[in-house]
């Protein structure tokens, strides 16, 4: 079985909600290590945000598909851009989540 390291303090995360993806890289964190980062990368990482995990995560695709369709709805002229628009969009986020799911998760409780 694979040890996820934080990146923080270079111990092992052990619990999958303890488990908290940041910055352009997908570096794993503990929660409590990317409240208060002490290093530069944590703190770089805690300003780009975190990806969200669980139910957040499909919270959110569900709103900007929500959104993505009102603004196809209300502009029928042009659905070219808005169509790929949501295509890129649902490719980078569940294409993410599921490289965080396959670099991380499967190897936590």
């Amino acid at each position: 079985m694979k040890s996820i390291l934080c990146a923080e303090c270079n111990e092992q995360i052990t619990k999958r909600n303890d488990l908290i993806v940041a910055g352009k890289l997908m570096k794993p964190y503990h929660k409590s290590c990317l409240e208060k980062p002490n290093s530069t990368l944590g703190k770089t990482h805690k300003f780009m945000g975190k990806f969200p995990v669980g139910i957040y995560f499909w919270i959110l695709i569900i709103l900007g598909n929500f959104f993505i369709g009102e603004m196809l709805r209300k502009n029928p002229d042009s659905p070219e851009v808005l169509i790929f628009f949501g295509i890129i969009f649902n490719l980078v986020f569940i294409g993410g989540r599921i490289g965080i799911y396959y670099s991380y998760e499967q190897y936590i409780e």
